[in-house]
């Protein structure tokens, strides 16, 4: 009871503390004062103890309320062990239950960051283990530094993770949409964050595999920005990766079985998409079955485009190749055994017909 007694204190004067900063007055480091006058012999039973009501330590208020002194304070009071246990203590905000981590980056307070980081610096599998403690939802740390952008707070993080041990980590994903932190950066357009996470790992195949992390509905970071029309994530991601790895990544299929390029009919997004390949990567993409829902099994992209009467995206499909693959891809039949052009003569699509015989004209065919 005299644990609780004094954490309510500590609790009262920090929040008094943090009153008075707002009011532009002087305040000492009261969390640390009262830390020191503590009896050493109730000083551990202290700092192990947690609030009733939202299970708050002496640790986790001196990172809530920046009390470097104070965190310092307790740190060296304890074995590195000793620091893993009461790190991994929870409090109960309104996010949900959460560490001195998730607090310092709710805060994005890098110097606090470093200090408990550092504070494990001699065993790296605790920082590692540390890591990988979620919420409710599963929302890491480095979940919740991504889905801010702050890329100070990633960049801190990840510098105390080894290189070989940084995919694991990013690859950790929430418990219900099953999103990685890559996910949640690009998601949220921070670019630079979603840099700093690509860009700490060791090769384009580690890239590769984060890049290729699904989420709840099987749908990758590629697949969800053509879907939501993101053109600047798209153009990062196509910036990193040469033109064999980007050709491989635009095969991956959700869980209705679509590709990227189902969506980048619908969006109008193929050139954004395909330009970067050879030809023969286009033809070998546009040849693929997309799948739409609604589509006849076995729709190529062109088959797809004509379909929805979507004349941009035919145009853009005949303009990426050349008079001989344009040949070869009107061939293609779907699972009705039908080409394009059978498709859009069986339809009545005549301006479809017109896009398509416009380019057969255009280029001598």
């Amino acid at each position: 009871m005299a644990s609780k007694y004094i954490l309510a204190k500590m609790r009262l004067e920090c929040k008094r503390k943090a009153e008075a900063l707002d009011a532009n007055e002087n305040s000492s480091d009261v969390l640390l004062d009262i830390l020191k006058i503590i009896d050493p012999v109730k000083y551990r039973s202290i700092l192990e103890t947690q609030s009733a009501w939202d299970k708050t330590t002496a640790l986790n208020l001196a990172v809530s309320f920046d009390s470097v002194g104070a965190l310092t304070h307790i740190l060296d009071s304890l074995t590195v062990c000793e620091r893993d246990v009461l790190m991994r203590m929870k409090t109960a905000e309104a996010e949900g239950e959460i560490t001195c981590l998730h607090i310092a980056v709710n805060n994005k307070n890098t110097d606090m960051l470093e200090i408990l980081f550092n504070s494990l610096a001699t065993r790296p599998d605790y920082q590692l283990s540390l890591l990988k403690i979620g919420d409710e939802y599963g929302n890491t740390a480095l979940h919740l530094a991504a889905q801010a952008g702050y890329t100070d707070g990633l960049t801190c993080i990840l510098n105390h993770v080894k290189p070989c041990d940084r995919l694991n980590v990013l690859c950790t994903k929430t418990l219900f949409d099953r999103y990685t932190s890559l996910h949640f950066a690009l998601g949220n357009e921070h670019l630079e964050a979603a840099e700093v996470l690509l860009d700490c790992l060791q090769d384009d195949e580690e890239r590769m595999l984060l890049v290729q992390q699904s989420d709840s509905v099987c749908s990758n970071v590629i697949l969800d920005a053509v879907a939501r029309k993101r053109p600047e994530v798209l153009k990062l991601l196509v910036r990193l990766f040469n033109p064999s790895i980007w050709c491989y990544l635009l095969k991956s299929r959700n869980n209705q079985n679509q590709t990227a390029l189902y969506f980048a009919v619908k969006n109008n997004m193929l050139n954004l998409l395909l330009k970067c390949l050879s030809v023969e990567s286009r033809l070998e993409l546009l040849s693929l079955p997309v799948n739409g829902a609604c589509d006849t099994p076995g729709n190529t992209s062109l088959h797809h485009a004509v379909a929805n009467c979507n004349r941009q995206s035919v145009n853009d499909i005949m303009s990426l190749l050349t008079p001989e693959t344009r040949l070869s891809l009107l061939q293609v039949r779907n699972h009705e055994h039908k080409t394009v052009l059978q498709l859009a003569v069986d339809e009545y699509l005549i301006g479809a017909v017109i896009s398509i015989l416009d380019f057969k004209v255009g280029s001598g065919e």
